[in-house]
């Protein structure tokens, strides 16, 4: 067992602090560009995070229109004379869940592109902060990820709301006559994909345990580390990988 005193020492060698902020005459200029190029890479990632539930927020606002609406067409708890007005709301959905979307894709392109710049310019400044991880071994999910996987489930249902009054009437009484079985089914497979879909591995070196772990996939099942007494997990500290570059081992 690593007591405490052993990990906080691994803790701070996995950081790889810099041993002095001193700096030579020729190298404090650039160190002090790059400094400015990391706040300024910090800065960019925050804005980036910020706009994205911003813009989230703005093509949810849309949702909830098109549920408003289709709530008001079926006040009456029957459906609706003639059938094909669902579709309204339902492309209003469909055209706002689709564009939320990509939206959301976007912004997740350019917070990741600001946290590799982050990866890439911080050893000097900062060590290996953000590349340092705790972890329990616990899977772990991205909250943006399941923001992206839960709109695309949304757009989806809007499409198939608009497709309803198209179906033939023979195969729309299968379904509603088999629509228990079918609507578990559907729920089990919604759920799959957005379990899979903000998924999250952390892939990198294991102090400690002075071993590698993950691949440099994203589809993966979970790894679980021994629990030690009392139920309690062993926390473990990860030099994970980045965009930019793989972990390397710390010098000893």
């Amino acid at each position: 067992m690593t007591d405490r005193k052993d990990m906080t020492a691994a803790y701070y060698k996995a950081l790889d602090l810099p041993k002095s902020l001193i700096v030579t005459r020729g190298d404090e200029k650039h160190i002090i560009q790059k400094k400015a190029a990391l706040d300024r890479a910090h800065e960019m990632r925050r804005f980036e995070i910020e706009n994205y539930w911003k813009r989230a927020t703005y093509f949810w606002s849309f949702q909830a229109i098109a549920f408003v609406v289709l709530g008001f067409i079926f006040k009456d708890g029957n459906p609706p004379k003639p059938l094909q007005i669902i579709q309204l709301p339902a492309a209003i959905g469909a055209v706002s869940g689709f564009i939320g979307w990509l939206s959301a894709k976007g912004s997740k392109y350019w917070q990741e592109n600001w946290e590799s710049h982050v990866d890439s310019l911080e050893h000097d400044i900062e060590g290996k902060l953000t590349q340092t991880i705790w972890s329990n071994g616990k899977r772990s999910f991205s909250v943006s990820r399941l923001n992206q996987a839960f709109m695309a489930v949304i757009t989806l249902a809007w499409l198939v709301a608009m497709t309803i009054p198209i179906i033939n009437e023979t195969i729309l009484n299968w379904i509603v006559r088999y629509s228990a079985n079918l609507s578990l089914g559907l729920l089990l497979a919604i759920f799959l994909y957005i379990w899979i879909a903000s998924s999250q591995k952390i892939t990198g070196y294991m102090l400690n345990q002075d071993s590698w772990i993950g691949s440099s996939t994203r589809w993966h099942w979970n790894w679980n580390w021994k629990r030690l007494g009392e139920g309690k997990e062993k926390r473990q500290l990860i030099l994970r990988h980045t965009h930019m570059k793989d972990a390397e081992q710390p010098d000893d």
